[in-house]
């Protein structure tokens, strides 16, 4: 399990990788989201969600890398 969603939790997990893609400067991220009850979710799926939420992020601060290139 990631350390910070054990932690944390899903939401305020996910409120952390936006914060610390922000920290870069390199991206102004937002996190909109509706409150959930994490209880209805297992770990896995937790784990799951967190890391869409991470790979989406990677995804989108190397597409602009890119473009920062050209």
């Amino acid at each position: 399990m990631i350390p910070s969603l054990g932690d944390l939790g899903l939401i305020d997990s996910i409120e952390d990788l936006v914060e610390n893609i922000n920290a870069t400067k390199k991206l102004n991220a937002v996190f909109i989201h509706k409150e959930i009850d994490e209880n209805n979710l297992d770990e896995n799926q937790k784990l799951t969600l967190s890391r869409i939420a991470q790979e989406a992020l990677n995804n989108v601060e190397a597409r602009r890398s890119i473009h920062d290139d050209d």
